[in-house]
């Protein structure tokens, strides 16, 4: 799966470097985290606008929502059990 998310959305570490701050319109997920069936499989930032192409790929190669969370929701204490629940949103697979 991670080979997945790299290819579709950059690797994993992923850093927007050439962003000073989030373009506006844009929705910025800086040490945002993807996680697939409760685990994390993916952490760097995220623009989930100039991303959602990259990641509606993965959802669908994957086959599996992708539950896209901020750092504190998939770091340190929540590494092993993500807070699906604060996902700041959900790619789902289409046909």
């Amino acid at each position: 799966m991670k080979n997945i998310i790299n290819k579709n959305v950059g690797e994993l570490g992923r850093m927007i470097s050439s962003y000073k701050k989030c373009p506006n319109g844009h929705i910025c997920v800086w040490n945002g985290n993807i996680v697939v069936d409760g685990k994390k499989i993916w952490y760097g930032d995220l623009d989930l606008t100039a991303d959602s192409k990259g990641l509606q790929k993965a959802a669908n190669e994957i086959g599996k929502p992708l539950y896209i969370l901020r750092e504190m929701s998939a770091r340190f204490d929540n590494e092993e059990n993500p807070l699906l629940e604060e996902a700041v949103t959900i790619i789902e697979p289409k046909p």
